[in-house]
């Protein structure tokens, strides 16, 4: 990763969780959209990466978006969060000062 390409990009982290009361059956069925959702950030050239931390129901997205409000309208659409099955907790930007690519 250039130190050009680091200043171009505007990153958001999301850190989300598992609904308390979310049904693993819906969950799973809803699992798909999820998925096609994120596919569709990734041809958005928006999707950095995502995954959940082990041992806990607590997971982080990063994506890149023009603003905090943008960042927030795009995990709101997650299908994941927007029925319910997951809570979009803190929304934080996040400027790479250091890195390699993965």
């Amino acid at each position: 990763m250039t130190s050009e390409s680091q200043t171009k990009l505007t990153l958001y982290v999301v850190m989300s969780g598992n609904a308390p009361d979310a049904d693993p059956a819906q969950v799973r069925q809803a699992w798909p959209q999820h998925e096609a959702y994120i596919q569709s950030l990734v041809a958005e050239g928006r999707f950095v990466l995502a995954g959940s931390f082990q041992g806990t129901l607590t997971g982080m997205t990063i994506f890149s978006a023009d603003s905090r409000e943008e960042a927030e309208a795009i995990a709101a659409r997650d299908p994941m969060v927007a029925g319910g099955f997951w809570r979009a907790g803190r929304i934080l930007p996040w400027n790479i000062v250091a890195g390699t690519d993965v």
